[in-house]
């Protein structure tokens, strides 16, 4: 709020390049940024047999097991940046940020969903990770995306239970290996009406996919249904 209120006065040092700049990042940064977004939806398309509700179904598989993936841009150079600078820097204002544009490239594509039959989902760290970082990225990004889109946040609902290693050196089937039994179901927040909310998980990277099935699995064991997940970016073509 502090923030906020001063920079109706004074720039801030970018948060990517330090010059002078009036919200999280300059002007040159940004366009840097928005030139890495995608430009059309091929990881996530609505189905041609699409309900009113919104059905999704995944652009490039039909596998049931797959969990549809919408993603906003490539995971290099500027985006890559970015979120490692989030991440190592402590920089949560660069989460926030890239939610709000992951949520506006959402209500920009069509993907129409009920706003009150959807609760975001974060996908957690691990307590120690938590503790050691001082934040959750992807809850940053889901807090941005959350408020563009108006769709109800539900940290509690997943947890993190087994650390695991790093993900970056580890190869798919590693990846695999080392994301399994990591999560378990959490808090559930009683529904007011009769229909349960749908499970749409938020990320910031999106690579072989381990994480995301992984965490719909162990919702869907108990019931929850995941509609997708939508993350910043992946390096993925």
């Amino acid at each position: 709020m502090l923030k906020g209120l001063v920079s109706i006065f004074l720039d801030f040092p970018c948060s990517l390049c330090q010059r002078p700049a009036s919200k999280t990042v300059c002007d040159y940064c940004e366009q840097q940024l928005k030139a890495c977004q995608l430009k059309n939806y091929q990881h996530l398309q609505r189905s041609q047999s699409a309900s009113s509700s919104g059905c999704l179904c995944n652009a490039s598989e039909s596998r049931r097991s797959d969990v549809p993936i919408f993603v906003w841009g490539r995971y290099d150079g500027n985006v890559k940046q970015a979120i490692a600078a989030m991440k190592y820097n402590r920089l949560p204002d660069l989460g926030l940020m890239l939610g709000e544009w992951l949520g506006e490239t959402w209500q920009d594509s069509g993907l129409e969903l009920k706003t009150s039959e959807i609760a975001v989902v974060p996908i957690p760290l691990h307590p120690k990770k938590l503790k050691q970082r001082g934040f959750n990225q992807a809850q940053k990004i889901a807090e941005g995306f959350c408020s563009v889109t108006g769709y109800a946040l539900e940290s509690k609902i997943l947890c993190r239970i087994k650390q695991g290693q790093a993900m970056f050196n580890l190869n798919p089937s590693q990846r695999k290996n080392n994301i399994t039994n990591a999560f378990a179901v959490g808090k559930i927040p009683q529904s007011k009406g009769k229909k349960s909310k749908l499970v749409l998980l938020i990320d910031d990277i999106y690579t072989t996919g381990a994480t995301v099935q992984e965490a719909a699995k162990v919702l869907e064991q108990k019931g929850i249904k995941v509609v997708g997940a939508a993350i910043v970016a992946t390096p993925q073509p």
